[in-house]
C-alpha cells in the first residue's frame, strides 16, 4: 500500500488498518481484496490528483467495490491522504485535518 509520492496521515493510515482488520475477521480474502482496490485508488491519485473535483479543500477518489473513500488534498506538487472514510459513517469528520 506504499506509493512514491504520496504522505498518509498517521490517522489515515489507521483508519485503514482498522478497516483491513475488520475485513480479516470477516474474510482473508475480502482484507486482500480490499488492500488491492486501495492500493489501485491511491495510484489512481498519483496518475491523476487534479482529477477529482476539489471541495473544501480536499478532494477524493472512492474504492472500488468497498464503501470506503480517500480523502487528500494535492497542493504544490504534493498529495496528503488524510482520511481512509467509510462513505456511510460521521460525513465531514476528517475537515479538521
Amino acid at each position: 500500500m506504499i506509493v512514491s509520492g504520496v504522505t498518509i496521515d498517521a490517522a489515515a493510515l489507521e483508519e485503514a488498518n482498522t478497516a483491513v482488520e475488520w475485513y480479516k475477521m470477516r474474510s482473508p480474502q475480502a482484507a486482500g481484496r480490499f488492500l488491492e482496490q486501495l492500493d489501485l485508488a491511491i495510484r489512481r491519485i498519483v496518475g491523476g490528483p487534479r482529477v477529482a473535483r476539489k471541495r473544501q479543500g480536499f478532494r477524493h477518489v472512492l474504492v472500488r467495490t468497498f464503501p470506503y473513500a480517500i480523502i487528500y488534498r494535492f497542493d504544490h506538487g504534493s498529495i496528503l491522504i488524510v482520511a481512509i472514510a467509510h462513505t456511510s459513517r460521521r460525513s465531514g469528520y476528517w475537515l479538521g485535518r
